[in-house]
Parts: C-alpha cells; sequence; structure tokens
C-alpha cells in the first residue's frame, strides 16, 4: 500500500516536505499527505485504471516513472474539520511549493496534477531507472550533490 508517511519518502526530500507542510500551515492551510513514496506495482495498478481496468484515469506514468516510485513526490490534500476537502486554494499552495523548488503538478501540460508536488534536482527518471537497475533501492537513489536542498 501506497505510504502516507514522510519517512519512507527519499531522505534528500523529507526536509523538503516538512517545509513544505509548514509553510502551508504558516499561510493558513492545514494540509495532509495523501500519497508519497508508492511502489512500482502500485504505480502499475494506477497505470492500468482507465485503460485495462474500469474507472477515469489518474496517471500517464507506469511503474518507475513516476517520481513517487522513488520517494520524490507527494500527493496532498487539504484537511478541513478533520475531513479531507479536495477544494482549496490550489493556486496558492502550488505557489508555495515552487518556491521552495518543487514542481507542481497543477503546471502539467496533459493530466493536470493539482495535489502533486515532486522534486528531483538534476536528476531524470531514466537516470533513476538505471540507478535501480544497478542495485540501488529506489528511494535511497543518490541525488546530484548541486541539486540538494540546502537543509540536508
Amino acid at each position: 500500500m501506497a505510504s502516507r508517511r514522510i519517512e519512507n519518502l527519499h531522505a534528500a526530500f523529507q526536509p523538503l516536505v516538512r517545509r513544505f507542510l509548514s509553510a502551508c500551515k504558516a499561510a493558513g492551510h492545514d494540509v495532509i499527505i495523501t500519497c508519497g513514496y508508492r511502489s512500482a506495482r502500485e504505480q502499475d495498478d494506477l497505470y492500468a485504471q482507465g485503460r485495462t481496468r474500469p474507472g477515469k484515469r489518474v496517471t500517464n506514468a507506469p511503474g518507475g516513472s513516476s517520481w513517487h516510485n522513488y520517494g520524490l513526490a507527494v500527493d496532498v490534500v487539504f484537511l478541513r474539520d478533520g475531513k479531507a476537502d479536495w477544494n482549496g486554494p490550489w493556486e496558492e499552495i502550488g505557489r508555495i511549493g515552487e518556491s521552495l523548488g518543487l514542481i507542481w503538478g497543477g503546471r502539467f501540460k496533459t493530466l493536470p496534477d493539482r495535489p502533486h508536488f515532486e522534486w528531483h534536482p538534476g536528476l531524470t527518471l531514466a537516470r533513476a531507472k538505471e540507478l535501480v537497475a544497478q542495485g540501488y533501492k529506489p528511494t535511497q537513489i543518490p541525488i546530484p550533490i548541486e541539486g540538494r536542498h540546502q537543509d540536508v
């Protein structure tokens, strides 16, 4: 099952996610993670939705082709009165994330994904896949030093 825990994300990404959640809170928005790390198998299941399984398409990324598969992406939702609320100021938290160096899925050209934020400085999916093929665990692939967040 996909993880909502910050501790299951890539170690280099964790401080940035904490800063993002804190910045959202400081701006008056209680935001929680709905999905962080997800396995390639879980990604394949999502990719099948709307293709070979019933339902609406929710991703264009098969297993190994999503930054979630490397612990370098999170999906979030607003929390209001203890319940998830998908209606909120997405543009505002999108700007908050971008100000911290995150890539906001709300700006994706195909299949915009407003709850999605990712971070992978100096790294391509092709390189991430190569590193996993070389034996690295997905959430432990090396992040290029120049792209590391200052809190890491």
